[in-house]
């Protein structure tokens, strides 16, 4: 079976990721800039942990990586190997990043608003860096069997306005990224976190409820934040629960986030005819996975997600990007 999906780049670099899968028939990604990255035997994290969700690709599974030939198109890649089994780290002398390397090959490309897309247009906005689409198979494959000329046809004016503005948000993608990390930081602390993240995470899930319920409440439940995600089956008000606990801390941690929200577990209003507890999570602001390995063996024994620094500086510019959609 075929998967599909999408994967983003630099496109600051577009050249040199364009050169590297046609001439060399490799996809490069970023965050590999350090040995310590090698997916392989990973020591430093600072966001490569992340590509390895890219490790699912098999031989023959399709990806759309929006922006790699030129602002407006989007290329149609198919890997020639599994990911996992063919990946390999090697960073680039000249750009000094991009060390994670996936086998594939270039197959066609396609212009974000030729017709043929249809609704898979809204889905190449995702600012995620890797993606799902097996949604829009049909889609993909009637772009693959298509002449390349009908997949380049003119735009419009409205069409080439949002070329623009989408080529811009991803060639900046980084440098947004970080100065919204740091200026959050400068603008957050401590508990003021929980407010910051209820407003984010409720531009983010319009159609969920997200509430900050810290306070004296907390010692029985252990959340700063839950979020509230309607029952699909049902017409009442009964919900699937999402537990957060928020933590500005930096540099190393103990245990204690995560005994904090496990009380989460016991928590009756969670467990009962209209409520269900479905995940518990742990979000630490400015710490280092690779800081804290026993706190990320702890966290995966109890069932508890966390997310760390680097991962923040992700969701915050997904939300805000999908702000702004």
């Amino acid at each position: 079976m075929t998967n599909y999906y999408g994967y983003r780049i630099n496109t600051s670099r577009r050249d040199f990721f364009k050169k590297e899968l046609i001439e060399h028939k490799r996809l490069r990604q970023g965050w590999g800039y350090d040995p310590g990255q090698d997916l392989r035997s990973m020591t430093v994290n600072e966001g490569a942990a992340r590509n390895k969700s890219m490790f699912k690709v098999k031989q023959g599974d399709v990806l759309l990586v929006p922006g790699l030939c030129s602002p407006d198109t989007v290329a149609i890649v198919r890997a020639t190997e599994d990911f996992a089994k063919g990946y390999r780290f090697e960073i680039d002398p000249k750009e000094g990043d991009y060390g994670h390397i996936f086998p594939a090959e270039f197959v066609t490309e396609f212009r974000r608003h030729n017709p043929l897309v249809g609704s898979l247009k809204a889905s190449l906005r995702t600012p995620m860096r890797f993606w799902g689409l097996n949604d829009f198979a049909d889609v993909i494959e009637r772009m693959i069997e298509a002449p390349k000329e009908s997949l380049l046809s003119v735009k419009d004016y409205y069409d080439r306005y949002d070329d623009v503005e989408e080529s811009v948000f991803d060639a900046f993608s980084d440098e947004i990224k970080d100065k919204l990390y740091v200026n959050m930081n400068s603008q957050f602390s401590e508990s003021e976190w929980e407010f910051a993240l209820v407003r984010g995470l409720q531009k983010l899930y319009p159609h969920y409820k997200v509430l900050r319920v810290g306070g004296k409440a907390e010692k029985e439940h252990g959340a700063d934040i839950i979020i509230k995600i309607p029952s699909p089956l049902t017409y009442d008000e009964s919900y699937y629960i999402i537990a957060i606990q928020v933590k500005d801390y930096s540099n190393s941690v103990g245990f204690g986030p995560i005994d904090q929200v496990l009380k989460a577990d016991n928590y009756q209003e969670w467990h009962n005819e209209q409520n269900k507890l479905l995940e518990k999570w742990v979000i630490l602001t400015k710490c280092q996975k690779n800081l804290n390995l026993e706190f990320v063996q702890y966290a995966a024994s109890k069932n508890v997600k966390v997310i760390w620094g680097e991962d923040l500086k992700e969701l915050l510019y997904i939300i805000a990007m999908k702000g702004s959609l």
